[in-house]
């Protein structure tokens, strides 16, 4: 639930640098979305789990690591909302495009805020290492985005993107209907092993048409929603496969034991995007 509105998610940077749209307008929304989404969890779970019963702890015990808890999430919310202030405050300053802003942004603000909680030396120590780790491992990386552009710049050229507008043409009267097409196409995708993020790439390449129909706003939304709410039920996907791995199920099982709440996801994307046209 945080990737929404996360400035370090690649889907939020796609969906801006596609639309064009200002993070600062757009955070409000993720925001609220996201905090439905936690809401809509959180009453599943209650009535979900109250059947089950758990050892109780003392009552000291509990107070004492609840207290640690708290204290470390203040620290966690205070850190984030300052990253968030400090992207949209440079973003509207200075002009430049959000993923060089974030960029520019990351290191300094990580390095300050290590001396203000005095963790300067495990800051250098951990950082480095999982740096360098993962420079060393970033070949994935390297091979997604060279494809995807590949992909993109073949698709955009080729008459294969008619193909694509055809359906879109037809239906251009009902941009409620475009919504759902565009989030059933991440849905659908993603589970034959198709990554977001080439889905958005496709969406890229017609999302000129797509405005024409859709407000910025609204196809932003559409885009990270339909991104991210693929996460839980992306058959080959990263946090399928580990849940999978750790939990020893099938991953086509997992894929549809998170499918309601993927398409409540969906569907709580479809509305907010739908209400923004």
């Amino acid at each position: 639930m945080a990737l929404p509105r996360s400035p370090l998610e690649v889907l939020l940077a796609m969906g801006i640098v596609i639309t064009g749209v200002n993070y600062g307008e757009l955070l409000p929304w993720m925001i609220l979305i996201t905090i439905i989404m936690y809401l809509i969890d959180n009453i599943w779970g209650r009535l979900y789990f109250k059947k089950f019963t758990y050892p109780s702890q003392q009552s000291q015990e509990r107070n004492r690591q609840n207290s640690q808890k708290r204290s470390k999430l203040l620290h966690l919310v205070l850190a984030l909302t300052t990253f968030l202030l400090l992207v949209i405050i440079f973003g509207n300053i200075f002009d430049l495009d959000f993923i060089l802003i974030v960029t520019l942004i990351v290191f300094p603000f990580a390095c300050i805020w290590a001396l203000v909680m005095r963790r300067w030396k495990s800051f250098w120590i951990i950082g480095w290492n999982r740096w360098r780790n993962s420079v060393n491992n970033m070949h994935n990386f390297i091979v997604l985005f060279i494809t995807l552009a590949l992909f993109t710049n073949s698709l955009n050229a080729s008459l294969a993107l008619s193909i694509i507008e055809e359906p879109i043409h037809y239906v251009s009267d009902y941009p409620l209907l475009i919504l759902i097409m565009i989030q059933s196409m991440f849905v659908i995708l993603s589970m034959f092993g198709v990554h977001p993020i080439a889905t958005a790439g496709i969406l890229s390449g017609i999302s000129s048409m797509l405005m024409e129909v859709l407000s910025p706003m609204s196809l932003a939304i559409s885009i990270i929603i339909g991104g991210v709410s693929t996460v839980p039920i992306g058959t080959y996907g990263l946090v399928v496969t580990i849940t999978s791995m750790s939990l020893k199920q099938s991953p086509y099982y997992i894929t549809y034991y998170n499918l309601i709440y993927s398409f409540i996801f969906s569907w709580i994307g479809i509305i907010i995007a739908y209400l923004l046209i």
